[in-house]
């Protein structure tokens, strides 16, 4: 629809002055779709930045606070300032807004005079001011976010629901590792798991060594790179933990935590020798060399 037409709808809609159309042009290219789209405006403020941290003093001290701010802010580059005064004029917000010319002073002097003491009881924070919005609508409640990986420990020891209350037996020979179930009335091991899943992926499921954890939830495995930790009816990786040429290893009582060892001496100094791993999440608490 052109606008001509559009203008005639709402004339005849509102009962307006037909005279009104006198204004508006029946000439070509007035489509609403041709209209040039409005120009966006930058509503930035990379050169700005805001000094939080002052101290707040009233008008007798104004002049005084603004050149001691002018010695620090101005060897970054020319700037103007702006240092707010309370709603009723009677003293400093404690914070001071400067703009540079240049972005690169803006970066200079935020990195620069972010964390700077002004004296013993003041220490600026320095912020861009396209920031300041977003810092201080955070809320006051801390949200600590999740970043670690965590799984559950329910299925763990399904073997204790054994219907013929039977032990798993671990096995390692030669490049072998296989479960098999104790099963006294058949006579003889019957095999639980033997690494099938990792044999038709083409992978090793263990380099030279495995153990079982002190109450039977784990199976450890010892590579290379460190240990991995399997579980569940299934025996599927639940976790692994980093430690190249890994030796040893020995669970706490509950098996939250595992401590793993790579058999370097105390003379050696590794500071990575020993390190103790949260079982849950794989995050290792802990590196130290070896006690002497």
């Amino acid at each position: 629809m052109a606008i001509y037409d559009l203008v005639q709808s709402q004339i005849e809609e509102e009962d307006l002055p037909q005279q009104l159309l006198d204004f508006v042009s029946e000439g070509e290219g007035e489509e609403l779709d041709s209209i040039e789209a409005p120009v966006k405006l930058d509503a930035s403020f990379p050169n700005t930045v805001v000094i939080v941290g002052l101290p707040k003093v009233g008008k007798e001290k104004y002049d005084k606070l603004m050149n001691v701010l002018n010695k620090l802010i101005d060897k970054y580059g020319a700037n103007d300032k702006l240092m707010p005064m309370n709603p009723e004029g009677t003293a400093t917000e404690g914070c001071v807004i400067a703009t540079f010319k240049l972005l690169t002073d803006a970066e200079t002097a935020k990195n620069t005079l972010d964390g700077m003491a002004l004296d013993r009881v003041h220490t600026f924070k320095v912020v861009k001011f396209d920031e300041f919005d977003k810092i201080t609508s955070r809320r006051e409640e801390f949200s600590a976010k999740k970043t670690l990986s965590t799984f559950s420990r329910v299925d763990f020891r399904e073997w204790l629901a054994d219907k013929k209350c039977r032990e798993q037996i671990l096995l390692r020979y030669q490049t072998e590792t296989e479960i098999y179930w104790h099963d006294t009335a058949a006579g003889e091991p019957v095999l639980c798991y033997g690494g099938e899943r990792e044999k038709s992926q083409k992978k090793i499921w263990c380099d030279w060594k495995v153990q079982w954890s002190p109450l039977g939830s784990y199976i450890t495995t010892f590579h290379k790179q460190g240990i991995a930790l399997w579980a569940g009816p299934e025996f599927t990786k639940k976790v692994r933990f980093g430690h190249d040429g890994v030796k040893f290893v020995q669970f706490s009582p509950n098996e939250d935590y595992v401590l793993t060892w790579n058999g370097s001496a105390a003379l050696e100094n590794d500071e990575n020798a020993v390190r103790i791993h949260r079982v849950l999440t794989g995050e290792c608490v802990k590196k130290q060399r070896t006690p002497s």
